[in-house]
């Protein structure tokens, strides 16, 4: 396997990974935070924008977003019932006699009546005279 090859499957790992636990949701909400601060910072200074971004009392539509998705990411999209299976039995005969012997029998019989039986002569003996 190519160098590039591996590495290009890690990197596809990682990111996997990454957003099995979640990490998708930190990083959109690191670039809401960072553009709220940026917004806030205009119009008053950093401290202040600081406190304002992270006071939790004024989401941006982003973070509204996020947490709107972060809420129905456990939840199933579709709701399912539980269903009860029913099977019907019905009795099946016993034993089914075919009417003729198929081809099958009759070779399977024959191949192992011939394995059977004594062979008719001791096996010959080599190196012995």
């Amino acid at each position: 396997m190519s160098k590039w090859a591996l590495r290009f499957g890690q990197y596809c790992l990682i990111v996997a990974m990454f957003s099995a636990c979640g990490g998708h949701w930190l990083l959109l909400q690191s670039v809401a935070w960072g553009g709220m601060m940026v917004e806030y910072a205009r119009t008053d200074g950093i401290a202040s924008a600081v406190g304002t971004v992270f006071d939790g009392r004024h989401p941006c539509d982003l973070c509204k977003q996020i947490q709107k998705g972060r809420s129905n990411e456990g939840k199933p999209d579709v709701t399912t019932s539980a269903t009860r299976l029913e099977f019907f039995f019905t009795t099946a005969p016993a034993f089914i006699v075919p009417v003729a012997p198929s081809w099958f029998q009759v070779s399977a019989n024959a191949f192992f009546a011939a394995r059977w039986t004594e062979p008719s002569v001791p096996p010959p003996r080599f190196g012995r005279a």
